[in-house]
Order: structure tokens, then sequence, then C-alpha cells
């Protein structure tokens, strides 16, 4: 589990936490309802990836947290009631749970929206003045309702997949006709649900987010007010306590939310209001503006590469290697932009993001850490910090490049940048940066490279082997360029390199495969060429004083003939 969801998982266990600290701290509260959007689990029933709340260590973080308010409690006393109509902790309930708060007993109880079961009834009896009444609980917390599309991630029965699968693309359908999503969106969503469904790839949401539409908006006030209901529906008339997860700002755009007459929704509503106020007053800092938009390239990029590795070939997956080439071109061109103008803006926009650094020796640069394989962009500075990854025309080489005739001439000829424009306003974001901006120059440079003596040419990858390497030989010994800054050639293992180069040399037929790095020094990272069965890899081609090794080269082109 990477760090930021690791963040959400200890998030959920202090809002849990933070609730009964209120619930153990106020006298006033007898019952209390904790209402979240999935049930704690023992160790056992937890996944593998360790998401969830786990039993085990919500009880040693209660007691961790009792201790330190210094609020007594016996050790081996039960700590919450966890509720659920559907199993057997409903005829628990009615058996044992509401008979101890009759007797006064405070208890901490812990549901679902789903569990808490549609018109079930929890409010338990009382004594008051010698005779029995029905009472609601005293105070309720409020998790952000999730998942209320159906849920086609996880392993299922087929026929239980199949069904999930169709309910998923009603909803989807419903949404569309709504006008709440985009066709663009109902197509990939759909797609990346079959594949998801049938081809156990991992599910893409694009920028989807369910919870950004009215839909969504809807469905989860309703959820809301019917659980703040629970505490109105006897006429026993007490303190109400209501506490609130931060992110249910949505709550105020509910359009049928004056038709309901009940003060405890309102009061919810007006703090509703002060929490939004405050997230208002926050501008978006550059590190979320460029999250966002590296989010939704990411999903982009792998969106499309699971369209094109598990469909048949189709004129549609030649539209989008060619959109992707295009893409390429266009960086290599434009790392950095002056402005977004119209003609571009659809195509090309979420690539780049304004520059709010100061010029530095009349270089553009920037500095970003990132998180699991940049599913987050955690810091975007101006200036070196530990461990972050720098961005500018000299970790991208374009120094050395211009510092060769050959490849400045090649480069000047197709209209490739040799630096970042200093009187660019937008450059690209770290993931254009990393995985199509650094990966495209090692193609180029290399291809440039290896056919300069006119001898050998480079071929285009046909349909089915898009990705897979950069370029094939027409005798079908296959290429591909890596473009290693010093700290990955330092770390990269060679080993797991040359098994994944085997694996996708299979999986095309391929007779052999070349990996080459582009600039290196013999004193460097990778200290070889190492060759292991049809796999061979180069450390690299042209030194870091920009000088071509034409011995290496030609190293290479003879172990390419010998091929035949």
């Amino acid at each position: 589990m990477c760090q930021k969801d690791f963040q959400y998982y200890i998030n959920r266990y202090f809002k849990v936490v933070s609730a009964y600290l209120e619930f153990k701290q106020n006298s006033n509260i007898q019952s209390f309802l904790c209402l979240l959007t999935s049930y704690p689990k023992s160790e056992d029933k937890i996944d593998k990836y360790g998401k969830g709340i786990n039993i085990e260590h919500l009880n040693t973080l209660i007691k961790l947290a009792l201790d330190r308010y210094n609020i007594d409690f016996n050790e081996d006393e039960e700590l919450y009631f966890i509720y659920n109509s559907e199993d057997k902790t409903a005829k628990k309930y009615e058996d044992e749970i509401k008979s101890r708060l009759k007797d006064g007993e405070r208890i901490f109880v812990i549901s679902t929206y789903q569990g808490l079961g549609i018109g079930k009834n929890i409010q338990y009896k009382i004594l008051e003045n010698n005779r029995e009444i029905e009472k609601d609980f005293d105070a309720i917390y409020l998790d952000k309702p999730t998942h209320l599309l159906e849920n086609i991630i996880g392993d299922k029965e087929p026929i239980e997949n199949e069904r999930s699968l169709i309910k998923y693309i009603y909803q989807l359908e419903t949404l569309y006709s709504d006008r709440q999503i985009l066709r663009k969106e109902l197509e990939e969503l759909i797609k990346s649900a079959f594949n998801t469904s049938f081809n156990r790839v991992k599910f893409q949401r694009n920028s989807f987010r369910h919870s950004e539409t009215e839909d969504y908006i809807h469905s989860a006030s309703k959820i809301i007010i019917q659980a703040i209901g629970r505490l109105h529906r006897t006429r026993v008339s007490s303190k109400k306590y209501i506490f609130i997860d931060k992110n249910l700002s949505f709550l105020d755009s509910y359009r049928d939310k004056n038709s309901f007459n009940l003060l405890s929704f309102e009061a919810v509503l007006q703090n509703v209001k002060k929490i939004d106020s405050k997230n208002k007053k926050r501008e978006l800092t550059v590190t979320q503006i460029v999250h966002e938009r590296n989010l939704i390239v990411r999903s982009r990029i792998k969106d499309s590469l699971n369209i094109i590795n598990y469909s048949y070939k189709n004129s549609k997956n030649r539209e989008i290697i060619q959109e992707w080439q295009d893409i390429r071109e266009f960086i290599l061109k434009n790392p950095t932009l002056k402005n977004i103008t119209p003609e571009i803006e659809n195509s090309y926009e979420q690539f780049y993001f304004k520059y709010r650094g100061n010029f530095e020796n009349r270089q553009l640069k920037y500095f970003y850490k990132e998180e699991c394989d940049y599913e987050y962009i955690t810091n975007i500075s101006w200036e070196y910090e530990p461990n972050s990854i720098e961005v500018s025309s000299r970790s991208a080489k374009l120094d050395l490049i211009r510092n060769n005739s050959y490849l400045k001439e090649k480069f000047e000829e197709h209209g490739y940048a040799l630096h970042f424009n200093t009187t660019g306003l937008y450059m690209i974001i770290p993931i254009v940066y990393n995985n199509i901006y650094k990966g495209v120059l090692g193609e180029k440079v290399g291809k440039f490279l290896l056919e300069q003596d006119g001898s050998l040419e480079l071929l285009d990858l046909d349909e089915d082997e898009f990705e897979k390497f950069d370029y094939k030989t027409s005798n079908g010994v296959y290429i591909d360029f890596k473009y290693l800054g010093e700290s990955t050639g330092r770390n990269m293992d060679i080993d797991e390199l040359m098994a994944k180069s085997e694996k996708k040399l299979n999986e095309i037929g391929g007779k052999k495969a070349i990996i080459i790095n582009c600039f290196g020094e013999d004193s460097q990272y990778i200290k070889i060429p190492k060759r292991e069965g049809n796999i061979s890899i180069y450390p690299f081609i042209i030194n870091m004083k920009s000088e071509i090794d034409n011995e290496v080269i030609e190293e290479i082109r003879e172990e390419i003939r010998d091929a035949n």
C-alpha cells in the first residue's frame, strides 16, 4: 500500500477514535451511533493489501486514546458493539443491547448506512416516571457515503461478476441520459469496466468522479437525511449531538434540502457552509493543480494502453496509436509553451501547468516528488529538496544534445526543442516529463545515432507490438532505448530489466532484443554490456561529454547483422 492510501486508512481510524472520545467524555451521551461506509473487520478478513479498518488495531488505538486522556476503562470491557441488520448481531441487539441500554448502560454502536437497514428500528426503551417509553440515540457520527455505484472490483463468481457489470453499465447509462457525464466518459468507463471484469485489468476511472455529479449529491444527501432521521423517531425530547465528516460539503448543493423540516439537518447544513467557506478561501496550490492534471494524464495513458493491449486489431487501435504518436511529437517540440491556444487546448492542455517559479540563469526548472508510480504528486518546488526529481533542460540532457553537432543538426531538422524556452509560461507536468518526454528523447537520440552511417534502418513496430519495444529491424531484432538519469541508472536492477525484456520478447515472438542506454560513462551505473540468452544491454552510446562511442555502435550493428 502506498503512502497516500495508507494515510487515507489511518484517517479512517482516527475518525472513529475521535467519535469514541466524544462519547466517553460527554456524560450526557448514553447511546452513540457511529455510521461508516464499511465495517471494521477481524485480521483474517482484511484483504491482502491491508485496506479497511482492522478491529484489533482499532481497539488498540481506542485504548491508547483513553489512556492518553486519562479516561478510565476496564481492559476486558466491550468497547463498542457492531450492528448489522442482516446478520446475527441484529438478534443480539434486540435480545441484549437494548436491555443494557434500558438499564442505563452507555453503549457505542458502529454500523454502516447500508447495514443499518431500511425500516429497522434501533430505538430502545427506557424507564421514565415508572413507565416504559421509547428513546432515540443521543448522538451520531456521519461518515461521507461512498461506493454508491455498483462495485465491479474484487473476486466474484462469474455470474455475480456479470450481474455487477450489467448493473454498473445501467448506472452509467442513467448518468449519461441525465447529462451528468459526457459520451466520451461513458465509453471510456464501460471499456475499462469490461477490461476489469473479464481481463482482470486494474480499473481506470480517468478523470471521472461520481462524487462530483448531481446523482451522487442527491443520493448521498438522502442517505445523510435518513440517518439523521434516526435521531427523531420517538417523542422523547432530548439534546442531540451530531458529528460529521468534514467532506460533507456537498450537502449544501442538495436541491431538495428545503423540503425537509428537520432542525438537526438545518444545523448540519450551517456547519457544512462554514466548512465549505473555509475551503473556498484556500486557493489551490501548484502541487494540487499538478497532481490533478497528473492523475488525468496517468489514467489516459493507462486506459489507451489497456484498449490497445486487450483488443483485436481495429481502426480504434490505430487511431489511439496515431494519437499518442502525435502527442509525443508535440511534446518533443514543446516541452514548454508560451500560451495554451484554442487550437491545442482540448488535446494538450492537461499535459502542462502554469510555471510560477523564478527564472534562474534564464533556465526554466522545477522539482517534484511522486509516490505509487506517479499516482500521487506530493510536492512541487522551485529549489531542490532531498529525494526530489528535477525537470529542466539540463536534467533532460538537452545540453548534451546541443553539444553534439550531429544530434543538434538532426533535432533542428525535425523541429525538436534543444532547450526549454525562457519565454514559456507553461511546463510539462511530471508524468509527461518522465513517461513521455524522456522516453521519446531516448528513442530519437538512439535512432539518429544507430542510423547515422546509413547501413541500418530502425522500423516502427506493428500494431500488436506497440509499446513493447521502441523499434525493430528488418531481420526481427527489437530495440529499446533508455534515457536513464544518474540515480535511476545506479539503482536499476539489471536482472529485472532483462527478465521483463525477455517476457515482452516472448509475447510478440521476437528472436532477439537489444536494450541501449543513450547517455552514460564506463565508470557510471551500468558497467557492462551484458548478454544473457536473447537479451543484450549496452550501458551507453554517447558519453557525458557528448562524444559518440562509434565502437559500441558498430558492435550493436554487428550483433544485429549476426541475428540473421
